[in-house]
């Protein structure tokens, strides 16, 4: 009797063993007898390819991945197993691939066992980590509509540190500077705004997305109500004050806040809608704002306030409105493109009476104390039936009424 350790003979490259039995029989003749012994292999199996982390997945890019394993170390021959899995495994002899979206986030074990030719059995098993998805978010600063003429918005996404890019070829997000030109986009209903960003584990690094799909519309608005001659808009002078309003050419969109203004603007309804009175506005050079005489400078136009002709409530609402700004007042009877607008009899004494009553700053060093005006008045056909005759009339009016004592209007 005797103990065998195929340890102690070794595997001798898949050779057989020789083993000799020597012996004395009852003659007391020696003899031997040979045999052969066949080791199986003493190396140890192992798993290759097989990391000790994984992420589930990453969408888009690879939403089921898949990763070979194999056994190595293995003699010639025999049968495979693998298992610890209970989805997500698929096996072909010493070979085996795993998906781990299949198999989920967690710990987890696989096994492997070899069945040689001899019917001798070894087996081998590691652990491995599936992590799951970083949470990835878009801050919700990024609107879901915008105006196709904003040129810049900056985005915001977390955790920190990600790539920004679009679901198109606009090139409309700068991932440079975190920004967002719808105004390259043009006019969509549908653009896609990507944000990928990662958390580090030991081994891996796992990333995941968030998007944001945002619509672009042309915000621009037109004006209604305005009364048209040709391509340009014209109100007669002598019309009447009108509404108008304002609405986007695009159906989707909407007016949150807005207001009208320039000459002739008397009043804001609401954000869209306003009154405009083409008295108040006056004719084309002030509305334009444009000097329509030699050597009359742009700066002053734009200084210069336009009652209605005949209203006293107009000049009296410029008085309270700019009670500190108002230098002169001019009366005007040819007003432009206006045509003649002839005074009411009482209107410039009125006017007269008005500045009398207003306060002007240093009219205490004037003569008299006080800053007050004088006028001559004189109408065709009544009082001169020529250019030159009318001029003549009204010039002797405003003599008349300086030598009568100043402060005063004279008709004539």
């Amino acid at each position: 009797m005797a103990v065998f350790d195929p340890v102690a003979a070794g595997y001798n490259g898949g050779d057989d063993h020789l083993i000799t039995y020597n012996y004395t029989n009852e003659f007391d003749v020696p003899n031997e007898y040979t045999f052969t012994i066949a080791v199986d292999s003493i190396y140890p199996i192992y798993i290759a390819g097989l990391d000790p982390e994984y992420c589930v997945n990453e969408p888009i890019l690879t939403p089921d991945p898949s990763y070979n394993l194999s056994a190595e170390n293995l003699p010639q021959g025999g049968t495979h197993l693998w298992s610890g899995l209970a989805t997500g495994l698929t096996q072909s002899a010493d070979k085996a691939t795993i998906r781990t979206a299949l198999i989920g986030t967690g710990d987890h074990e696989i096994f492997y066992q070899y069945t040689s030719i001899y019917n001798c059995v070894r087996e081998t098993s590691e652990t491995f980590t599936i992590h799951p998805l970083p949470v990835v978010t878009i801050v919700d600063t990024l609107r879901t509509k915008y105006d196709k003429a904003e040129t810049s918005t900056p985005l915001l996404g977390y955790p920190l540190g990600g790539n920004w890019d679009e679901i198109g070829t606009r090139n409309a997000v700068n991932d440079a500077d975190g920004t967002f030109n719808p105004s390259l986009v043009g006019i969509n209903p549908e653009y896609r705004i990507v944000y990928r960003s990662f958390e580090d584990h030991t081994t891996k690094t796992c990333y995941n997305y968030d998007t944001v799909t945002v619509e672009v519309f042309d915000f621009t608005v037109g004006i209604e109500n305005l009364r048209t001659a040709g391509n340009l808009n014209v109100f007669c002078y002598d019309s009447g004050q009108v509404t108008i309003w304002a609405t986007t050419t695009d159906v989707q969109g909407a007016i949150d806040s807005g207001y009208f203004q320039g000459p002739g603007i008397i009043q804001n309804m609401n954000d869209s809608m306003a009154v405009f009175d083409p008295v108040q506005a006056g004719s084309g050079v002030a509305t334009l704002g444009l000097p329509d005489s030699p050597g009359v400078p742009p700066a002053t136009v734009q200084d210069t306030l336009v009652a209605r002709y005949n209203d006293l409530a107009s000049v009296k609402g410029l008085f309270e409105r700019y009670p500190e700004e108002i230098a002169a007042v001019i009366v005007e009877p040819v007003q432009g493109e206006g045509g003649v607008h002839l005074a009411t009899a009482d209107f410039l004494e009125r006017v007269r009476a008005r500045i009398e009553d207003e306060h002007f700053e240093n009219e205490e060093k004037l003569p008299g104390g006080k800053l007050t005006i004088s006028g001559g008045v004189a109408s065709y056909p009544t009082d001169a039936e020529t250019v030159e005759d009318l001029l003549e009339a009204a010039d002797r009016s405003l003599y008349l009424a300086k030598a009568e004592g100043k402060n005063r209007v004279y008709l004539a």
